[in-house]
């Protein structure tokens, strides 16, 4: 039986994260980031957001760069966090960032992902109620929209950018190739994406395919991937639950 090899394509540093979690596990790992954070200059509308945070009821974070830049950006204005207001957070690592500022947040137990968020009881009655979205430029809108449409005033801060690394599509064949890759773990469908600019459809139809989400597997079905499996989520945890369960 051929040993699995497990391709990362995270952003760094996550993606060295899950790969020594990996490695402790007894698992070949190595990393390929197909996406990269690029922190967004603080714009003068910004300072003002964060001046004024006070005024808003609800806080979302999206994700953990969102939290380590955004949040970072307004502790300037803040050194101790207005009183009254709710955090929200996707996912227990961007919790978990939220908390080395002192930030309790509350998070949904039912998934990762802007639907599970939506789905808390706080979230169903914001008519006239002030929140602000924290995120990374451009990616999905529906949690601004859904907020909106329920009657919130939505105010969304784009703290980062997601840049594609420049590799030479030969050299990212060869890796794979070199390194016996069986599976590419990508943990959103813009990495996943951006991976198949860099290998064609006949070295993809030997490769598995780890996602984190339905949504992410469903828009991958037209690639001719030898196996796609679905994670409970983007987590160290999930990605190694997932592998030992369809993988090992």
């Amino acid at each position: 039986m051929t040993t699995p090899v497990f391709l990362v394509t995270r952003p760094e540093p996550q993606a060295s994260q899950l790969v020594h979690s990996m490695k402790l596990a007894g698992l070949c790992a190595l990393a390929l980031p197909m996406i990269a954070i690029q922190p967004l200059p603080e714009s003068a509308q910004l300072r003002a957001t964060w001046q004024d945070l006070a005024q808003f009821n609800k806080v979302v974070v999206t994700s953990t760069a969102a939290a380590q830049i955004g949040l970072y950006q307004a502790e300037q204005y803040w050194p101790q966090w207005p009183v009254g207001l709710m955090w929200f957070a996707i996912g227990q690592a961007t919790a978990a960032v939220m908390r080395q500022l002192s930030i309790d947040s509350a998070l949904s137990d039912q998934g990762v992902n802007s639907e599970a968020l939506l789905a808390l009881p706080a979230f169903q009655d914001v008519q006239q109620q002030r929140v602000l979205l924290i995120k990374g430029k451009g990616g999905r809108s529906l949690i601004q929209q859904t907020l909106e449409s329920r009657g919130a005033d939505v105010t969304t801060c784009c703290v980062y950018e997601r840049v594609e690394p420049s590799y030479h599509v030969h050299d990212v064949e060869q890796l794979i190739k070199d390194q016996g890759v069986t599976t590419i773990i990508a943990t959103s469908g813009e990495i996943a994406s951006n991976l198949l600019e860099y290998i064609d459809g006949t070295m993809a139809a030997n490769l598995q395919l780890i996602v984190p989400s339905e949504r992410v597997a469903l828009l991958q079905q037209k690639q001719q991937w030898a196996d796609i499996f679905v994670a409970e989520g983007a987590s160290d945890q999930a990605i190694l639950k997932c592998i030992q369960r369809h993988i090992l």
